[in-house]
């Protein structure tokens, strides 16, 4: 017998679905997160802080406008709801356990510092609970209608759709523009072109596939929409291209000087003291001037007395506490070497003209803001798509997936209700940029220079490969691995350099890591959901489901 869900029922569910949902994008912000900006942060072009003020809206504009065909996935095309029309509570229960299976594996390798797949941690998950609540026979395995088959295939093709873009474009650089004797004024010219070309995949893929509600695709052909797509794209890069030139011949200009080597390198900076400025000064070395007789006492009371005031200040005291706290971490150290191994890297590795690498830093912020972009339009998927499920039957109860009952079966809908809510997307955008905020520092520091020398020139290749496989793949409705898309991209670029330029212990790290990430995160939701479901209880003591394999 089919039981019948009102609306707004199982409201504890729901609840603790909230906080689970918020943990699962948290922990993707946390994770996640350096596949954006790890690089940018890494070549110098971005402070950590400004990585985390643009992720704000990046991620959270990317997971609002293009987050909802991946949600869709991952919300009822890996599991067949059609299975739990009797009794959607335990679909609300089963979403739950997926998202905490998701979200303790994925913080378990974020304090240890594995760049896991947040996708794979998700889609593990929730295979573990259909096979929990219904055997293998819950999981769509097939290739056809998004199911498990197409998915595993995008992870692999979608890193090496990533690696083959990323190092085409690095060789084109590379020797048409670095090793070129005017490379900086070549740089000058094709820049604004990579800009351009950059802003029109970006928008492209907005206007086709993002932003359902104005329907553009109805409205305009696609000859039409790609000709506006290529006016933004033209536009920026006439309006960037004017700012680089200003930029190159001021800027730059006065940055850099010609050297012994025949290279410009960057002006060494003098620190200059300004005539009458009193420098600050510590109690320590007053008292020592006081002893070789330079001051007085009376300079030397007044200090201290001052000293003592400021630690009395408990108020003071407990306000810069809460500020290292707050802004702990963006002010976390992410780009120095830490080992000899790494130094020799990046020693090995060819260094281009720092001129021209100033330059391409405008080309790797925007690369870096359309792979968070494709971040959140990809991942948010990954809190919102189970979290989706439990709010829709905790609103429409059995009205989710019945049109009646008959013979006290549910009579299920050919279509569920689809529409993810916009609030939906909001609320994953927005745990994602705190977990970042808060979080993200510990993967950017594992990965960083570590895997191999970032340069703002290296970056935007890096990026903008990896972007257009993960938007590419997005629009598909495939939740792909953007760890697996940054990773392919930025071993390809570095293996171009050299082999020794890689650090393939790191790459055979975030492997093993990417293997053991399915499982354990499915094993650990679908535990959690048999042993909550198959408890004895004090309404119901029938057994609940038969497994079938």
């Amino acid at each position: 017998m089919a039981e019948y869900v009102y609306p707004e029922s199982f409201t504890h569910i729901f609840a603790i679905g909230v906080i689970l949902a918020f943990l699962d994008a948290y922990s993707i912000g946390a994770n996640d997160v350096a596949n954006s900006f790890a690089n940018a942060v890494a070549s110098g072009t971005l402070k950590l802080y400004q990585a985390c003020i643009i992720a704000c809206f990046t991620e959270f504009l990317g997971a609002l406008l293009l987050g909802k065909a991946t949600g869709e996935t991952l919300r009822g095309k890996i599991i067949n709801p059609v299975l739990f029309a009797d009794n959607q509570g335990i679909l609300m229960l089963a979403m739950q356990c997926s998202l905490l299976g998701s979200s303790s594996f994925v913080l378990f390798a974020t304090h240890l510092g594995w760049p896991v797949s947040t996708t794979h941690a998700i889609v593990g998950a929730v295979i573990g609970t259909g096979i929990a609540s219904f055997g293998s026979s819950a999981i769509n395995w097939t290739w056809d209608n998004n199911g498990v088959a197409q998915i595993v295939a995008s992870w692999f093709i979608s890193p090496a759709l990533a690696a083959g873009l990323a190092l085409v474009l690095f060789l084109t650089i590379k020797y048409g523009i670095m090793r070129r004797t005017k490379c900086f004024l070549l740089g000058l010219i094709f820049i604004p072109i990579f800009i351009s070309i950059t802003f029109f995949i970006n928008v492209y893929f907005i206007v086709t596939k993002g932003m359902p509600k104005l329907d553009l695709r109805s409205k305009y052909t696609e000859g039409q929409l790609v000709a506006m797509s290529w006016a933004v794209g033209i536009g920026m890069g006439v309006i960037l291209g004017g700012f680089m030139i200003f930029y190159g011949k001021r800027v730059i200009g006065q940055r850099f000087e010609l050297q012994a080597d025949g290279k410009y390198h960057r002006k060494p900076k003098v620190a200059q003291i300004e005539e009458g400025k009193i420098q600050p000064v510590d109690a320590l070395s007053l008292k020592s001037e006081f002893a070789d007789g330079k001051i007085d006492a009376d300079d030397v009371i007044q200090v201290h007395v001052m000293e003592e005031k400021k630690k009395d200040n408990i108020w003071m005291r407990g306000l810069n506490k809460v500020k290292r706290a707050a802004l702990h971490g963006v002010e976390v150290d992410v780009t120095s070497a830490q080992d000899k191994e790494q130094e020799e890297r990046m020693n090995i590795t060819e260094k281009f003209d720092e001129r021209t690498e100033e330059l391409f830093k405008l080309c790797q912020v925007a690369s870096s803001c359309f792979a968070s972009f494709a971040h959140g339009s990809n991942d948010v998927a990954n809190a919102v798509g189970p979290f989706a499920t439990i709010y829709a039957v905790w609103s429409q109860g059995s009205n989710y997936m019945c049109l009646g009952m008959k013979n006290g079966r549910c009579w299920t809908k050919d279509k569920f209700a689809s529409d993810i809510e916009t609030w939906i997307l909001a609320f994953g955008g927005a745990s994602i940029v705190i977990g970042l905020s808060t979080y993200g520092y510990n993967i950017m520091r594992s990965l960083g220079n570590h895997m191999t020398l970032v340069s703002p020139s290296r970056g935007f290749c890096m990026e903008l490969g990896a972007t257009i496989s993960i938007l590419f793949a997005s629009s598909k409705g495939w939740p792909v691995s953007t760890t697996h898309c940054i990773t392919g991209s930025t071993a390809a670029v570095g293996a171009a350099s050299g082999l020794k330029s890689v650090n393939w212990k790191l790459l055979a790290v975030c492997f093993f890591g990417w293997i053991v990430t399915l499982p354990c995160a499915g094993l650990t939701a679908g535990l959690i959901l048999a042993y909550v479901g198959y408890a004895p209880n004090l309404w119901n003591n029938d057994i609940l489901y038969s497994i079938t394999f």
